[in-house]
């Protein structure tokens, strides 16, 4: 990247939306061809990313990639659906736990089918962290107005799937 590491973290700082963290390291790797792809490893320590209420603290694990979207209800919808381009988000990420904090409470694996693509949540409990794991495929295509309940489905259930939370005690 024509950016060089410093630059690269101040990029994050400005542009990652989350309270009080430092950035510990950051690689990008990136793939062109005909189905280009970037990565990014990204090592972040979070002093406030959990909620804590007596004994129990609430964590909402995905970090970095929230779906906020939900397309707008229509009842005679007149025109077709069109998505350009395929799209796929894959992102991992491992929480280390407090010492005294274990997973009390650890949501149902996730799993989304549709024509405009897929969805997937893995929650993997490790000694002492959990791995979350989230894929999000969009499929380009044109689709047309009837089955656009089915399209705003689809993302209302990403929206509730992507604000899941872990539950840890003390």
């Amino acid at each position: 990247f024509p950016m060089g590491v410093e630059d690269q973290k101040k990029w994050l700082y400005n542009n990652l939306d989350l309270p009080s963290f430092q950035v510990n390291g950051v690689t990008y790797r990136s793939s062109g061809g005909e189905f280009p792809q970037i990565s990014q490893d990204l090592n972040v320590s979070l002093r406030k990313k959990a909620t804590v209420s007596g004994k129990r603290m609430f964590l909402q694990p995905n970090l970095l990639n929230q779906t906020r979207y939900v397309p707008s209800k229509m009842e005679n919808r007149e025109t077709k659906i069109v998505i350009k381009y395929n799209k796929v988000w894959i992102d991992t990420i491992e929480y280390q736990l407090p010492d005294q904090f274990h997973p009390e409470y650890m949501p149902e694996a996730v799993k989304i089918e549709s024509v405009f693509g897929s969805y997937s949540v893995d929650l993997i409990q490790q000694a002492g962290a959990v791995k979350y794991i989230r894929r999000l495929e969009i499929e380009k295509g044109e689709y047309g107005p009837d089955i656009y309940g089915e399209y705003r489905k689809f993302y209302e259930q990403v929206v509730k799937a992507d604000k899941m939370k872990i539950v840890l005690k003390n």
